[in-house]
Parts: structure tokens; C-alpha cells; sequence
């Protein structure tokens, strides 16, 4: 997968729940996802390799009732298969 199918799928995911952010283009990076030995001792079951992970951030700046502006943050991601495995966002 490129850059463009996961901005796609990030973008296809926010829409549905946050339509504003329709045409707020995402910043997106590439990370690993490491998990440590102690939580695999605490699961019992043996460490796997770090798995590649995207994260797209979405950000965008709205006007309140009084006029202050303030910035809302939007993150969602994804695994190596495409799938979306978490979205988070600020209120």
C-alpha cells in the first residue's frame, strides 16, 4: 500500500463520523508498532515482530460562539492490511 490508499482509507473512515474534515488534508507517517516483552509474559504467548503502522492526522480550526478559535485533532490508524485499528479524537 502507498501513501494515496492510505490517505483514501483514513479519509473514507473520518468522513463517515466527522463530514467537517471533508476537505482537510491528512498528514500521514509511517511508524512501527512495538509492543513490550512484559506485556507478552503478562499474555502468555510468545513476542511477535514489530508491525509497520500508519497514522493519519487530520487537523482543522473552528470558530466558537464568542469568536475564540480552537484546533481539532483527528487521528486514525492503520495496519499493514488496510484495516483502520483505532481513531481517536479531541473534543
Amino acid at each position: 500500500m502507498d501513501r494515496r490508499d492510505i490517505e483514501r482509507i483514513a479519509r473514507d473512515e473520518i468522513i463517515k463520523d466527522f463530514p467537517e474534515f471533508a476537505d482537510v488534508p491528512p498528514h500521514i507517517e509511517e511508524r512501527e508498532m512495538v509492543v513490550s516483552d512484559s506485556t507478552y509474559e503478562k499474555a502468555r504467548i510468545r513476542p511477535r515482530k514489530p508491525s509497520k503502522v500508519w497514522v493519519a492526522v487530520f487537523r482543522k480550526y473552528f470558530k466558537t460562539e464568542d469568536g475564540q478559535e480552537i484546533e481539532k485533532v483527528i487521528r486514525a490508524t492503520i495496519d499493514s492490511k488496510g484495516k483502520v485499528i483505532k481513531i481517536t479524537h479531541s473534543h
